[in-house]
């Protein structure tokens, strides 16, 4: 992509009488200056280290936050931050999978759930967003500030919207939220500043005003009662990723809800494999209607991937919000540009309301890495921890430790000490800690329901790096 300077040029012109009989004219200097533009954006969205979510489909008690509750699915509520220096849609893809290999069917219609055979295992799994009421954060819950830090949104305090509860389903599920832009103050100093990389001369002084810059969510639904649920051996997982880009302008939440955003626009993103692009239609006379052609340059040329052009190459596949565009087709792109990984494309569209649009995207041309993060969960059962190993360099190479305070000491509960406990076992994603090991704790901290874990691990880069995970101690 060709840079463009801008140059601010200033002309000088001046006249000079000499005497009376003659005039002179001053040779007319011209003075450029390269100047910079004054500008930043600095993107600090802070995230949950922790999540703690138990399916209970026979409605038993548990406590949750110092109240009994019996509902079917019990969780926590987990909020979300900005602190960048732009409004932001923060995008949470919800990955929902069924341990047990595919027998439980998870419906987006709750009268599913009550029609259900006493065989069927059937899950009306929902998100359930923050309504707009502020978000607190604490165990005595006060208002979030400049330094709330993730382990401080594993649990905060928030009131459901219901109403805007949304569906999960297996696979991969997209929700978005949208946050105000935190305050930085600073100023720069022009006689010394050279550059436009001015970031550092501002500081975060606060989150948005009146709750803008939080919100949260946690997890609700029903499951068939009629089902013995005992006969699976193994739960669900759910892993949240997370992702953000500015807000677009005049963006605003749903009614009634936090920070719940439904764009009305049609979205396009990159998809994960070579020639895809992922999109979501938008709601409204803006929405979607159809898509026209998409656009890539080649050396010049422009040549449409969407439609068939005859034996070069076939139309592209467009189902479930995703468009695949043919391996003939990208051939010609990776033999022009073989070191890009991405190029991008022009999305022709017409909307609802009868308007043609265009979007640029980036699209894929090689393989890429996926790298994601291990996840560190709360088990089900008591002294355990669940977790999805991630992909890439930072997929989990190794865990080295588990430690817990305990009245101002921390000990390991991963690794053997001596006759005080053995070794935790850690087999197919699941940690159980040694019961010796949790009952210091149990005796340490009476009223606790769960106690806060150190997990130190190795990624398959070579770094060491922490996470934090609560542990159910009784």
């Amino acid at each position: 992509m060709k840079k463009m300077k801008k140059v601010l040029a200033l002309t000088l012109s001046a006249s000079m009488a000499l005497g009376m009989s003659m005039t002179g004219m001053a040779a007319e200097p011209e003075v450029s200056v390269d100047a910079p533009i004054y500008a930043y954006d600095i993107t600090n969205v802070i995230v949950p280290a922790t999540y703690v979510v138990a399916f209970n489909p026979n409605g038993l008690d548990v406590t949750k936050g110092g109240s009994t509750v019996n509902d079917q699915i019990v969780s926590k509520n987990y909020g979300i931050i900005n602190k960048s220096s732009k409004d932001k849609v923060i995008t949470v893809s919800f990955e929902v999978e069924d341990l047990n290999e595919g027998q439980i069917t998870f419906t987006e219609d709750p009268a599913d759930v009550n029609t259900a055979a006493a065989n069927d295992y059937v899950i009306n799994l929902t998100m359930v967003p923050a309504n707009d009421s502020e978000v607190k954060v604490g165990s005595t819950p006060d208002s979030a500030n400049k330094d709330t830090a993730a382990a401080d949104l594993g649990d905060v305090t928030m009131t459901g919207a219901t109403s805007s509860a949304q569906n999960l389903v297996a696979g991969t599920n997209e929700v978005d939220f949208l946050l105000e832009k935190a305050v930085y103050t600073g100023s720069i100093d022009l006689d010394n500043k050279t550059d436009n990389n001015v970031a550092d001369a501002f500081t975060l002084t606060g989150l948005a005003a009146d709750g803008a810059g939080i919100t949260a969510f946690t997890f609700g639904g029903s499951m068939n009662p009629k089902a013995d649920w005992t006969k699976l051996t193994k739960g669900i997982r759910i892993t949240a990723v997370y992702d953000n880009e500015n807000a677009p302008d005049g963006a605003t939440a749903e009614s009634g809800t936090g920070a719940l955003f439904v764009n009305p626009n049609p979205t396009f993103k990159a998809g994960d494999e070579i020639g895809t692009i992922k999109y979501r239609k938008g709601s409204g006379t803006t929405a979607l209607a159809s898509i026209q052609k998409v656009e890539m340059e080649n050396k010049g040329k422009v040549y449409d991937g969407y439609n068939a052009n005859g034996n070069l190459w076939k139309k592209a596949i467009d189902e479930d919000g995703k468009i695949t565009l043919q391996s003939q087709y990208m051939s010609y792109y990776l033999k022009s540009y073989p070191d890009d990984t991405l190029i991008e494309a022009t999305v022709t569209y017409e909307t609802v309301g009868g308007d043609t649009k265009t979007a640029t995207v980036n699209v894929r041309l090689k393989e890429q890495e996926i790298i994601k993060s291990p996840v560190f969960t709360t088990g089900s059962g008591i002294g355990t921890i669940s977790y999805t190993s991630g992909t890439g360099n930072d997929a989990l190479g190794s865990i080295t430790k588990i430690e817990m305070d305990n009245k101002g000491k921390v000990y390991d509960g991963y690794n053997a000490n001596g006759n005080l406990w053995a070794a935790a076992t850690d087999s197919n994603g699941l940690i159980t800690l040694q019961s010796k090991f949790i009952t210091y704790y149990t005796t340490s901290y009476a009223s606790d329901a769960t106690r806060p874990a150190t997990v130190t691990y190795v990624t398959s880069g070579g770094e060491t790096k922490t996470a934090i995970v609560d542990v159910k101690i009784r």
